[in-house]
Order: C-alpha cells, then structure tokens, then sequence
C-alpha cells in the first residue's frame, strides 16, 4: 500500500538557477523515494517554501524512523554533500517509531 504523499508550496514562485532547479529536484525525489521505499509510513509531506534568498524544504514522513551507525545510508550522504557543496544546509532528525525529518536550504 502506498502511503499517502501531500504537496505544499508558499512563497513567490519563481525559477532560479538550473543546476539548483536540478539539484532542488533530484533531493526531493531521493527523499520521497526513500520514505516509500523504507519508512513503511502511512503519510508522506513536502513543504516547499521560497523565500527572497533561499529555498527550504521540508520532507517529513510517520513512518518507522531508523537508527544507522554512520546516521545515513549513501543516498543521503550524497544530498547532503551536493546541498553543502553550493552553499546550502541539511539536517535530519528520525526517531525509530516517530518518523523522520529531512530539512534543506539552497541559496537563490
């Protein structure tokens, strides 16, 4: 069963960068997929919020939450070097049987 996967954006839309747009895109997708794939969660959030400067995100899920020795698998290694490598932050914060929130900013 899929879970349930909800969709919010607020702020001025606009485009930016390609590369970020790519970059921006490809996170999301990794995270989303992640969370299908894993989590086991019934709900699913994205929250995209533009901002004069930056971009923020937000993917959350209540799903199983997960412990690792090293605090993430290669995919999330690889978001988050990509992320920090222009400029931008993450941070993640699971909770084995409380879910897992994945937060990121790009600079615009």
């Amino acid at each position: 069963v899929l879970p349930n996967v909800s969709f919010s954006c607020m702020g001025d839309l606009h485009r930016f960068d390609e590369q970020l747009e790519v970059l921006a895109y490809c996170a999301v997708h990794e995270l989303v997929n992640n969370a299908v794939k894993h989590s086991r969660a019934h709900n699913i959030a994205v929250q995209l919020l533009y901002e004069a400067q930056m971009l923020s995100c937000v993917v959350s899920d209540d799903g199983c939450g997960f412990v690792s020795e090293d605090g993430t698998g290669n995919g999330l290694n690889n978001i988050r070097e990509r992320i920090h490598v222009v400029g931008g932050e993450f941070s993640l914060q699971s909770v084995p049987g409380q879910g897992t929130e994945i937060y990121f900013t790009l600079p615009i």
